[in-house]
C-alpha cells in the first residue's frame, strides 16, 4: 500500500534547488529560519471545526513544517504557539504565530495566518528565509508571477511557475501504476500533524510543548 500526502510545496523547483544548495554546504551551518504561509480565508469546510480540525494553524502549518523537515532532514522538537480569530467572523482561528525548536538545534518562527484580503491580487504565499553561518537563502515559492491590471478583473497576479498540484497529481498516478514510493508519504503526514497538535496544545496550556 502506498500513501501519498497532499504536500505540494516539496514539488517546487525552487525548493528542490534550495535542498541541493543546503546539502552542498553553501550556507554553512544553519542558524535559524523564518517562515510565512499567508492566505485568504478559504471558507467552506475549512472553517467548520468538526470537518477541518482547526483554522489557519491547521491549514497552513503542515505545509511549511513538511518543507523544512525535507530541506534540513530534521524533526520539530518543541513549539510555542499563539493564535486568535481577529479578522473574520468564523468559529476557527484566522491568525497564528509559532516558534519552533528543531532537532538540529535551530529556532524557527512561522506566521500561518489567513491575513490576505479578498482584494489581494493573489491567494497568498509560502516563504522560508534560512540563515546560515556562510550565507542566507530566501524561498518565495509562488513568486513566478505576471502582474495584470484590467477593467474587468482589477489588479491580479497570474502565476507562470510550477503548477505544484499538477506535479503532485502526476506523481500520484505514477505511484499507482508503478508502485514507487511517493515524495511525500504517510509518515510525513503524521509528523506534520503531530507538530500542529502540539501547537494547539501549546496555546491551550500557555507554554512550550515537547513534540514526541
Amino acid at each position: 500500500v502506498r500513501l501519498q500526502m497532499a504536500f505540494p510545496v516539496r514539488y517546487s523547483a525552487s525548493v528542490r534547488k534550495a535542498k541541493e544548495l543546503i546539502k552542498n554546504g553553501l550556507l554553512g551551518e544553519i542558524v535559524n529560519l523564518v517562515g510565512t504561509n499567508h492566505g485568504r480565508m478559504p471558507g467552506g469546510w475549512f472553517i467548520d471545526p468538526e470537518l477541518s480540525g482547526g483554522g489557519a494553524v491547521m491549514d497552513h502549518t503542515v505545509h511549511v513544517v513538511d518543507t523544512v523537515r525535507w530541506l534540513l532532514d530534521c524533526e520539530f522538537k518543541q513549539v510555542y504557539a499563539v493564535y486568535d480569530t481577529l479578522i473574520h467572523d468564523t468559529r476557527v482561528e484566522d491568525c497564528g504565530l509559532e516558534m519552533f525548536r528543531l532537532s538540529t538545534g535551530q529556532y524557527m518562527t512561522l506566521d500561518c495566518s489567513w491575513s490576505r484580503p479578498r482584494i489581494h491580487p493573489y491567494w497568498g504565499d509560502v516563504t522560508i528565509h534560512i540563515v546560515g553561518t556562510r550565507g542566507t537563502l530566501f524561498l518565495d515559492i509562488f513568486n513566478s508571477k505576471i502582474e495584470v491590471s484590467s477593467s474587468e478583473n482589477g489588479n491580479r497576479w497570474e502565476n507562470y511557475g510550477d503548477d505544484l498540484d499538477q506535479l503532485l497529481t502526476r506523481e500520484f498516478l505514477e505511484v499507482i501504476h508503478s508502485g514507487k514510493e511517493p515524495l511525500t508519504n504517510g509518515e510525513d503526514g503524521l509528523r506534520a500533524l503531530e507538530v500542529v497538535s502540539a501547537a494547539y496544545r501549546s496555546f491551550r496550556e500557555g507554554r512550550e510543548i515537547e513534540i514526541v
